[in-house]
């Protein structure tokens, strides 16, 4: 196999096991595609830290004759394929059209991309075509005229940088992108979309149902449908055949509104009526959708909005994924057996075969240490938010010298510790509108740091020095507040598994190679209670990492 260099990635070496696995891969009767169903989903198992990302860029830039589309579960993930490439020449990575500004709206951004990019305006706002600014005041390309189907004479000469990378993309061998987008084109957009591949990889597969449940997502906001259609949605507790009866009671006037642009010139639209139009076409497509839904879907519905989602996937994923490609690899370090995985995501088992790489850093570089010392459940978390701060605290004061990492597991407890750690000088905490760029400032502050938050479990890395120490409040036990939850949790086994998933996940954040020493502390007293409960469900890699504290201090392995 050849070097990383020569296959143009920044990498020092080759694993054996990363050899291994491009090797199961580039299997000749599975990778040309055609050999039936059986199989043609290959699962690879890979423990956080082993190298996916090499293996994937391995094994597209090892098959020239292939192309491959590579969907990642977040914008950290899809930027962290890039970092590891020497050079991009056949490789494109790709965003949505919120991502930028609009170049017909804004001229200016056109005129001097160069100039512009990277400087502020008056209200500090970010002058560039591209964006990443929240509550941004410019119109962007979602919102902009070709949206309706004005055909833009800035985009037709070059000038859009949306489309600019679009046109790369479906030109390139190689294509990154985030699911939201990349499921979006393949279903909306067949034309004009990212073309057709011969693999698809869906990285961070752990969390591949979310995703295509996103996806197949109907969020009716009460607020679009007044404005919008001028009706008014009911409230209260009401199920789908209710909403099936009511969207053909109201069918005359609803289908009304989508005739209210005809006639009128898209170039002329102003950013709001682009979006009215774009909401009434969507919005008609959703009414006619849920005429058609079975009892496998459920409503939730607040003041704000009505949701109708499906509990499992079922025979959907082939429609909007799987039908997509001949050949699919599904890649996580947390992955469920093959029945689970296939409940979980519409499959059969006999579309899987399953490669598992085994744990190769050392154990003693990666113990998962049981603190059990505060109740977080429901009713107690109030009540012992200073008993948390108190653990917290002591925690970080071990480790003053480092880099620490924090999963909270809710906004509520990350707050409360940012405002009442004796070490909040260190702490850095986030929105959802500033978690990247918090990471950022996290990984390049000197030590003591530490990073609060409760959803940075999966898709990061902080290799070496970026952290030292990892702390788990809470047993992240999923949400039971929904309606899904509520009724794929009826199977105990998939609740468990979801969360020993999440624990693994929270845990490899800080060990990326052999080298790397980052202990987890869990300090929830339901901690020893839950690997109990998942003892057979453990991967023996983590099984010999695990140790329980007593409360007296004793140490003893599970």
């Amino acid at each position: 196999m050849q070097t990383p260099n020569e296959l143009g990635l920044d990498y020092p070496s080759w694993r054996e096991s990363q050899e291994k696995a491009v090797e199961w891969l580039e299997q000749e009767e599975w990778l040309k595609g055609g050999g039936g169903v059986r199989g043609r989903v290959r699962v690879l198992e890979a423990p956080t830290g082993s190298g996916k990302t090499g293996i994937v860029l391995a094994l597209a830039m090892r098959n020239e004759d292939k192309r491959f589309l590579i969907l990642c579960a977040t914008k950290v993930e899809q930027e962290q394929y890039l970092k590891n490439l020497i050079y991009e020449d056949d490789i494109a990575s790709v965003r949505g059209k919120n991502n930028f500004h609009c170049s017909y709206k804004h001229p200016e951004l056109e005129e001097d991309k160069e100039n512009y990019r990277g400087e502020r305006g008056e209200r500090g706002e970010r002058l560039s075509s591209s964006c990443s600014e929240y509550m941004c005041p410019y119109t962007h390309v979602n919102e902009a005229p070709c949206s309706s189907g004005f055909k833009c004479e800035v985009k037709n000469r070059g000038g859009c940088e949306y489309f600019n990378q679009l046109e790369k993309a479906q030109s390139s061998r190689v294509v990154l992108t985030n699911y939201a987008y990349g499921l979006s084109m393949m279903n909306y957009v067949p034309k004009g979309g990212l073309g057709k591949f011969d693999v698809i990889i869906e990285d961070e597969g752990h969390v591949l149902d979310e995703e295509l449940e996103k996806f197949l997502l109907i969020r009716l906001s009460r607020r679009v449908v007044v404005r919008a259609f001028g009706v008014r949605m009911p409230f209260g507790e009401h199920d789908l055949v209710f909403w099936k009866d009511w969207v053909e009671r109201y069918w005359d006037v609803l289908s009304e509104a989508g005739r209210r642009y005809h006639g009128v010139k898209k170039g002329e639209m102003n950013k709001d009526e682009v979006k009215d139009f774009m909401d009434v076409d969507r919005y008609l497509s959703w009414f006619k959708k849920i005429t058609t839904l079975d009892d496998n879907w459920v409503v939730e519905s607040d003041e704000r909005s009505v949701s109708i989602q499906p509990i499992w996937v079922t025979d959907d994923s082939k429609d909007i994924l799987f039908d997509k490609s001949s050949n699919h690899i599904i890649m996580s370090g947390t992955i469920p057996s093959p029945s689970e995985l296939g409940a979980k995501v519409g499959l059969g088992v006999k579309d899987f075969e399953f490669y598992r790489l085994p744990y190769t850093f050392p154990v003693e570089n990666r113990p998962i240490i049981l603190k059990p010392e505060v109740s977080l459940k429901f009713q107690n978390v109030d009540v012992n938010l200073p008993k948390v701060v108190e653990l917290v605290d002591r925690e970080i004061e071990k480790a003053l010298g480092k880099k620490v990492l924090i999963h909270t597991k809710t906004y509520k407890i990350s707050k409360y510790l940012a405002e009442n750690s004796e070490w909040r000088e260190y702490f850095y905490t986030h929105t959802t509108a500033t978690r990247n760029n918090v990471l950022e400032e996290f990984k390049e502050a000197s030590p003591p740091a530490v990073l609060c938050s409760p959803s940075f479990d999966k898709a990061i890395d902080l290799p070496g020095k970026q952290c030292e120490l990892v702390v788990i409040v809470k047993v992240p036990y999923p949400y039971l507040g929904s309606k899904v939850m509520q009724a794929r949790s009826k199977n105990r086994r998939y609740y468990l598994h979801e969360t020993l998933m999440t624990i693994i996940q929270m845990a490899g954040r800080g060990v990326r190679s052999e080298t790397d020493v980052c202990p987890t502390v869990i300090l929830d007293d339901l901690g020893p209670k839950f690997f109990q409960q998942v003892r057979k469900m453990l991967p023996s890699g983590i099984k010999d990492a695990v140790e329980i504290q007593e409360r007296r201090g004793v140490l003893r392995s599970t």
